[in-house]
């Protein structure tokens, strides 16, 4: 079953790949297109390292590999790749912002993605530097069997060390278990950094900061004109590229929604959370704190939902994006009769009356 799950993630893998394949042309060396080439890497990694993640714990498959390189490498990247892919998104709406509304301020030769993917990449990794230290590894000698512990980020909040018998336990002469570290199970950093924090780098901000931004461009493409940008071409190719933006927003905030969801639910309960905790911490209670049903059930598709917010880009760009799909079509040897679509066309008329 867990290969056969596996095996349905190389499609989005193979999309991304190509994404990256493409993007890497020459002929897509400005910022905007190198921005999309780093928002395919954040998501390809996101989708190879969290979907491994997703499908050991939704299908509990047990494996000592997976096990051990949980702690230190399955859950932090997991974790920067997806703010990676959050921060890289802002990031992009930002060039655009830059690139439409100040055109002679900032002129594409001026504008460098190393300026964005160095602080998003940086961010991404100090923000969840913290995620290296929450678990770690114990090593259990032979004929002792462990009941295996759910990492995921709503029952992580107040994991106790779990030692029980299993009908059906394996013997092994070292059985390696994850146990949350004492940093991971302090009420304080359950409140301050897995909670505020959260809310606060991957929904509040971006959120925010996506609406603003593009908000912002929609309201002031009505008075672009040509001379700005020096001709109507290039007028048409800063407009087309906002509108893969804004697709890519588009499906970012719906996508993003259910996991918004259980962030907010996590936050009107946070009391409750710390109070089961405390509780937990005393040996008052033995059990964890216990989401509500649907919130378990929200829980999966946001899962399925971010995994497919990463794998969908490259149908935008091949649907949306004329430079992409230009070059799309000639690395496949494929040669347009026309030498411009439709959309254009209608688009240049339209900026035409404008002027």
């Amino acid at each position: 079953m867990y290969f056969r799950k596996a095996e349905e993630q190389i499609p989005f893998i193979a999309g991304n790949l190509f994404s990256i394949f493409v993007l890497s042309k020459p002929k897509l060396q400005d910022c905007f297109h190198r921005l999309l080439l780093t928002l395919a890497c954040f998501d390809t990694i996101y989708i190879i390292i969290g979907g491994l993640n997703y499908t050991f714990k939704s299908f509990e498959v047990s494996s000592d590999a997976y096990t051990i390189s949980f702690p230190f490498i399955i859950y932090p990247i997991t974790n920067i790749s997806l703010c990676g892919t959050i921060f890289m998104t802002v990031a992009i709406s930002i060039e655009r912002f830059l690139g439409i509304c100040y055109p002679l301020h900032l002129p594409p030769q001026n504008r460098k993605a190393w300026y964005y993917v160095i602080p998003v990449t940086l961010l991404s990794i100090v923000v969840n530097l913290p995620k290296f230290f929450e678990a770690d590894i114990k090593w259990l000698k032979e004929d002792v069997s462990i009941l295996t512990m759910n990492m995921s980020d709503i029952s992580l909040l107040s994991l106790s060390d779990f030692e029980a018998n299993t009908p059906n336990g394996t013997h092994y002469d070292f059985l390696p278990i994850l146990r949350p570290t004492d940093i991971r199970k302090d009420s304080n950093y359950i409140k301050f950094y897995v909670t505020y924090c959260r809310m606060f780098f991957t929904v509040i901000i971006p959120f925010i900061a996506l609406l603003t931004i593009n908000l912002k461009i929609i309201a002031d493409l009505n008075k672009l004109k040509s001379k700005p940008f020096g001709s109507q071409r290039k007028l048409w190719k800063e407009v087309n590229m906002f509108m893969v933006l804004l697709s890519i927003v588009i499906i970012f905030i719906c996508c993003n929604t259910p996991r918004t969801i259980i962030d907010i639910w996590e936050f009107y309960h946070l009391e409750a959370i710390v109070k089961c905790n405390d509780l937990l911490m005393k040996k008052e209670i033995d059990h964890p704190f216990l989401p509500e049903k649907w919130i378990e059930c929200l829980t999966h598709i946001s899962h399925f939902t971010a995994i497919l917010n990463s794998s969908i880009n490259f149908l935008i760009y091949c649907v949306v994006g004329h430079n992409f799909r230009k070059e799309l079509l000639s690395t496949l040897g494929i040669k347009r009769n026309r030498p411009q679509v439709t959309n254009e066309l209608t688009m240049s008329l339209k900026m035409n009356e404008a002027c």
